[in-house]
């Protein structure tokens, strides 16, 4: 198992809790809404995402193109709360203070993440993509390194 997965920044019930949440809300949407899907690219160390993405009920794939271990965290600001804020707080309670909902992705070197995330996008809402994964626990964050973007649901 690489070393980044030994700092993951979620307890080990969350992997559980995603799932059960991701099939609950597949079961409660039905088929009476039509799902979008977008794959997000992950590189070494950038994410390939396009500027804007359409609103409603979207399934993202991961893929990793890069040569390490990488996750796509999502996460939709509160609104007010600018990127560059909320990069400059470090990850933990202050940087939580400024987002909402969230959802995880993982996927080794060039691979696709197994699972899908299933959001429901809303007008107008910015939403960010992080990768807070190490190469080891001496080095920067992914996102120090620049793996961090946005995208508006337009």
């Amino acid at each position: 198992m690489p070393s980044a997965l030994q700092h993951r920044p979620w307890p080990s019930w969350a992997d559980s809790l995603s799932l059960g949440c991701a099939v609950l809300a597949i079961a409660s949407f039905g088929h009476s809404r039509q799902v979008q899907d977008v794959t997000i690219t992950g590189m070494d160390y950038a994410f390939g995402v396009p500027a804007t993405i359409r609103p409603g009920l979207t399934a993202l794939t991961f893929e990793n193109q890069g040569t390490v271990w990488h996750e796509m965290y999502l996460v939709r600001l509160k609104p007010g709360v600018s990127l560059d804020s909320m990069q400059r707080v470090p990850a933990g309670p202050q940087r939580r203070a400024l987002i909402e909902g969230g959802g995880i992705l993982l996927a080794g070197p060039g691979e696709r993440s197994i699972d899908r995330l299933l959001v429901d996008l809303k007008p107008g809402q910015t939403y960010t993509l992080i990768c807070n994964f190490r190469n080891e626990p001496d080095k920067p964050p992914h996102l120090e390194l620049g793996m961090f973007t946005h995208f508006q649901a337009k």
